[in-house]
């Protein structure tokens, strides 16, 4: 009866597994962020990754998954290239969201 209540006030449920799946797309994953960034602030970025269940590094390193290169990289760029990290832009970074998003 009160979960009648709620649905018919308009409140929303979601299961446990599919909020769980939902949150940890990036699971396991390592990434380092470089340069300036145009659509996103560096503590938005985080803090996305984040929450999807991903890791952030300060240095790139052979355990690193991607690399969000924004203008500006630095040599951060030039160690990735070496040790053969996948690369990134901000729009590629947010296509690779929607794409785990939707598995």
């Amino acid at each position: 009866m009160v979960v009648r209540k709620l649905l018919n006030a308009g409140v929303g449920l979601i299961s446990s597994t599919q909020n769980k799946s939902f949150r940890s797309v990036l699971e396991g994953l390592v990434f380092v962020i470089t340069g300036k960034l145009s659509n996103f602030s560096r503590s938005e970025i985080e803090k996305e990754i984040s929450e999807l269940g991903g890791s952030i590094s300060s240095s790139v390193s052979k355990k690193t998954n991607y690399l969000i290169a924004g203008i500006d990289p630095g040599i951060k760029l030039n160690d990735a290239i070496n040790l053969k990290v996948t690369i990134l832009n901000e729009n590629e970074f947010r296509e690779l969201i929607n794409r785990l998003e939707n598995i």
